[in-house]
């Protein structure tokens, strides 16, 4: 539906309303990162009474750093794949994630980072503290830990260190074991392509031999 969702938005195609983020989203606490940051006017439309939480860095240099050294790096590869790679994918079935993926590249400006980072930084958070009436927004820096964002959510503060997920290291070895995965669908349906093809020609090559006796 993120494929139907975005070319509502930016190919002219019919517009998401209510029911259908429902029916998206509607089985989720809460909503995070790509590509939902798109859709930040309209979620925020959609939901009027959900608390928004806007992740901030200690600065625009910080953030880029951390985009070019996750984000950035897996969709650089993903744009100039290795020759290997673009063999196994005509083995891959259709991936709507991927499509999705090159739609975010083509009508957001997360290609315009390495050189623009600080008016994309700036501009998005801004933009977010105009969507949202002060009462219903937080402003957080992971660094702050627990009590801001308990108070705010109106939590207990939990009795263990705030969580440190998904860092370089974490983000590089979830992509490793994902591109595993398909490597080994792509192999699996090679194998199945290439053994029809064998079986093919076999049976192929047993009935002429029949029709010529």
């Amino acid at each position: 539906m993120w494929v139907e969702a975005m070319r509502g938005k930016f190919e002219g195609g019919r517009r998401f309303e209510k029911k259908d983020w429902d029916q998206l989203l509607g089985h989720c606490m809460g909503v995070s990162d790509t590509p939902c940051y798109a859709f930040a006017e309209e979620l925020i439309s959609a939901y009027p009474d959900a608390k928004v939480i806007l992740s901030v860095r200690d600065n625009a240099e910080v953030w880029k750093k951390s985009v070019e050294d996750t984000i950035l790096t897996v969709v650089r590869k993903m744009q100039v794949p290795s020759p290997l790679a673009r063999f196994f994918k005509l083995f891959l079935p259709h991936d709507p994630l991927a499509q999705y993926g090159s739609m975010v590249v083509k009508y957001t400006r997360l290609m315009d980072i390495p050189w623009d980072y600080k008016r994309i930084y700036n501009d998005h958070n801004a933009w977010i503290r105009g969507l949202v009436p002060p009462e219903r927004l937080l402003v957080f820096n992971c660094k702050e830990g627990w009590e801001p964002l308990c108070k705010f959510l109106e939590k207990d503060v939990p009795e263990k260190p705030f969580p440190r997920r998904n860092d370089q290291v974490a983000y590089h070895e979830n992509i490793r074991l994902l591109e595993e995965k398909m490597g080994m669908q792509a192999l699996k349906n090679m194998i199945i392509t290439f053994g029809s093809v064998t079986g093919f020609a076999a049976a192929s090559w047993f009935a002429w031999g029949r029709l010529a006796m």
